[in-house]
């Protein structure tokens, strides 16, 4: 299942665009320039601990192949999983 965002790829662009101005605002002030130098590090942190959390399962159920061990899985079958209702209720179940 697909969804496109409306407008399109214009919007994406306006988003991106928002987003860069807001780091550079956060870099004028001295006041919040440390949350610009922290952002990076914050969702690199909640990146490791979601990966860490996904790979310790130990069985991923898969309806296309049943049940697969973890280390079957390569990390492009690991990312198709993950959009799927059943994968989600197991992550969500821990």
């Amino acid at each position: 299942m697909s969804y496109k965002m409306p407008g399109a790829p214009v919007t994406n662009w306006v988003v991106v665009a928002f987003l860069l101005s807001v780091a550079t605002m956060l870099g004028f002030n001295p006041g919040t320039r440390v949350a610009l130098y922290v952002a990076p590090l914050w969702f690199g942190l909640l990146g490791i601990a979601y990966y860490a959390r996904v790979f310790r399962k130990t069985t991923l159920i898969h309806p296309g192949n049943g049940c697969c061990a973890r280390s079957d899985l390569s990390l492009v079958q690991l990312v198709m999983a993950i959009g799927e209702t059943t994968f989600a209720r197991s992550v969500l179940a821990f």
